[in-house]
C-alpha cells in the first residue's frame, strides 16, 4: 500500500476551533451547560460523586443507572477504582436493547495524542480469526511506522503464537488483548509464518504516527471498468491530522477526472463528526449543500442539545462531483464511518452509493468525552440518525452485496476479493455470489467471526478507539 501521512502536530486549541461544536463553543451555549465539568478535587470520593452526577445528567441511558450502584473494591488503585465505578454506572440493557458495549475509559494523554496529533502507543498490528475456524489466524493490518511495521510484518502473515501461547488459544478466547499496549516499552513475543518463512520476533511498544489513509502501490495496475478509471482510497480513522493527506489524495482524483470511487472503510473504527461530515460533503453532490446530513439526538433531559450536521463546503477538501461510490465494509466498520454510509445511501439520484462486504459493527452512538484527573470518560451521549430521523441498525448496516475479506491480498489490488466484487458491481450492477459471506451473516456473525454488533474483547493495537467524537 502507498501510505499518505501527516506527521505534524497541531495544537489542541486549533482542533477545538476546527471541530464542529468544540468544547469551548458548547460550554458557551446554554443547551450544553454541564457537558464539560470537573470534580471538586481528585480524591476518589469526589471523582465518584462527580462522575455519577454527570452521567445521570448527560448519559444517553441515564434512566438505566442503578439507584445505588455497586460499591467498588476498596483495595483497587484510584484509576482502577474509577474505571470500575464507571462500568457499574453503564446500562445493562433491556429486552429491546443490549447492554452498553460502546462506552469506555482511556488515559487523557492517549486520547489527546490520538485525535489531536495522530499518535498512537503500541505494537501496531491487528489480526483476523475466529473460534472454531480451521483457517489460520492472520495479520490483517500493520501500521507502517510501528514496531510491527518496522520489523517487516505484513498483512497475510500467519500468526503461530502470541506471548508463548498458540494462535488457537487466542482464537478460542476471542481475546486479542495481548496485541494492545498501555505504555511505551511493553513487550510482545510473536511467532509468524509468512512469505519470508518462519520468524520469532520480540516487539517493543513505541509511540508512532498512525497511517489513516492508504492508496494502491505506485506500480499497481490501475483499476478500470468499461474504460473508466476507478479510484481507490482506504481510510482507517476520522482524525484531524489526516486531513492534509486526505486533501492531497482527493485533489489528485479530481485532477484525474475520477467519477467512480471505491472507498475502503472495512477497518474504519470511527472518529470525529466534523471530519466525517467534511468527507461526506466532498462526496455528495454540491446541490445538497446546507441540507441535513445527519442528526445528533441527546437524552430527554437535553432536547435543546439536539443538533443537525449539514452538508457544507468541504474545504480544504475538494468537491468531487462523483457519480458512483462503492464503500467496502466489514464488522470493524464502526461509528462515524457508519454515520457516513447511513447519511449518503439513497440520498440523491445523481449519486449511486452502495456498500459491499459484510455488515458493519452496529454503533449508531457517539460521545463528548469528559476528562478529569488524568482519565477521559467516553460515555454515550447521543444517537446518530439520518436526515429523516432514522438511526442505523444496531445489528449493523447490511451491504448491498456480500463479499468476504481474505486478509491476504494487498488492499486495493485487483486480487482483493472486495475489490473484485466492487468492480463487478461497477461493471454491470451485479453482486458476486459469495456464499461464505452470506452463510456467516445468516449465522449472525461478521466477517471476522464475531457475533454481529460485537468485536473481540479489547481493541487491538492497530485499531482506533471505537468512537464518534463530537
Amino acid at each position: 500500500m502507498r501510505l499518505l501521512q501527516y506527521l505534524g502536530a497541531i495544537s489542541l486549541a486549533a482542533v477545538l476551533c476546527a471541530c464542529s461544536g468544540g468544547g469551548g463553543e458548547r460550554q458557551a451555549n446554554a443547551a450544553y451547560t454541564g457537558l464539560i465539568s470537573q470534580p471538586d478535587s481528585c480524591s476518589l470520593a469526589a471523582q465518584q460523586a462527580w462522575l455519577q452526577a454527570w452521567m445521570r445528567d448527560w448519559y444517553f441511558w441515564y434512566q438505566d443507572i442503578p439507584s445505588n450502584p455497586d460499591a467498588v473494591d476498596t483495595q483497587l488503585e484510584p484509576v482502577a477504582a474509577m474505571r470500575a465505578h464507571f462500568t457499574n454506572l453503564l446500562s445493562k440493557g433491556t429486552p429491546l436493547r443490549p447492554a452498553d458495549r460502546w462506552s469506555f475509559v482511556e488515559a487523557i494523554d492517549r486520547y489527546q495524542q490520538y485525535y489531536d496529533e495522530g499518535i498512537n502507543i503500541g505494537f501496531g498490528l491487528s489480526v483476523a480469526g475466529q473460534p472454531d475456524d480451521p483457517l489460520p489466524l492472520r495479520v490483517r493490518w500493520v501500521e507502517p511506522l510501528s514496531a510491527a511495521g518496522l520489523a517487516g510484518i505484513k498483512r497475510g502473515d500467519i500468526v503461530v503464537s502470541i506471548q508463548g501461547k498458540p494462535a488457537k488459544y487466542w482464537k478460542d478466547a476471542n481475546d486479542f488483548s495481548a496485541l494492545a499496549a498501555n505504555e511505551v516499552g511493553e513487550r510482545l513475543a510473536i511467532e509468524l509464518d509468512g512469505s519470508t518463512g518462519f520468524r520469532r520476533l520480540n516487539l517493543i511498544a513505541t509511540r508512532y504516527a498512525v497511517s489513516s489513509i492508504a492508496l494502491p502501490p505506485y506500480d499497481a495496475a490501475p483499476l478500470v471498468v468499461s474504460g473508466r478509471r476507478v479510484a481507490y482510497l482506504f481510510l482507517k480513522d476520522f482524525i484531524e491530522p489526516s486531513t492534509p493527506a486526505l486533501r492531497l489524495a482527493l485533489d489528485d482524483m479530481v485532477a484525474g477526472g475520477v467519477r467512480d470511487l471505491i472507498l475502503d472503510l472495512r477497518y474504519h473504527g470511527g472518529g470525529r463528526v466534523d471530519v466525517a461530515t467534511r468527507l461526506a460533503s466532498a462526496i455528495a453532490p454540491s446541490s445538497l449543500r446546507s441540507e441535513v446530513f445527519s442528526q445528533l439526538i441527546y437524552n430527554d433531559k437535553h432536547p435543546r442539545a439536539n443538533a443537525s450536521e449539514r452538508f457544507v463546503d468541504p474545504s480544504p477538501l475538494p468537491s468531487m462531483q462523483l457519480e458512483r461510490v462503492v464503500v467496502l465494509t466489514g464488522s470493524r466498520t464502526c461509528s462515524a464511518s457508519e454515520m457516513l454510509i447511513h447519511g449518503l445511501k439513497n440520498r440523491h439520484p445523481s449519486l449511486d452509493f452502495v456498500s459491499i462486504g459484510s455488515r458493519t459493527c452496529g454503533k449508531p452512538y457517539g460521545f463528548h468525552p469528559v476528562s478529569a484527573c488524568g482519565q477521559s470518560y467516553h460515555a454515550v451521549n447521543f444517537e446518530v440518525r439520518d436526515a429523516k430521523g432514522v438511526p442505523s441498525n444496531i445489528a449493523g448496516i447490511e451491504p448491498t452485496c456480500y463479499a468476504s475479506d481474505d486478509y491476504q491480498s494487498v488492499l486495493g489490488s485487483a486480487s482483493d476479493p472486495l475489490i473484485q466484487a466492487a468492480l463487478t458491481w461497477l461493471g454491470g450492477g451485479q453482486c458476486v455470489v459469495d456464499r461464505a459471506a452470506m452463510r456467516a451473516q445468516s449465522l449472525g456473525v461478521g466477517s471476522e467471526g464475531q457475533p454481529i454488533g460485537r468485536s473481540s474483547k479489547l481493541i487491538e493495537d492497530g485499531d482506533a478507539p471505537k468512537a464518534i467524537i463530537q
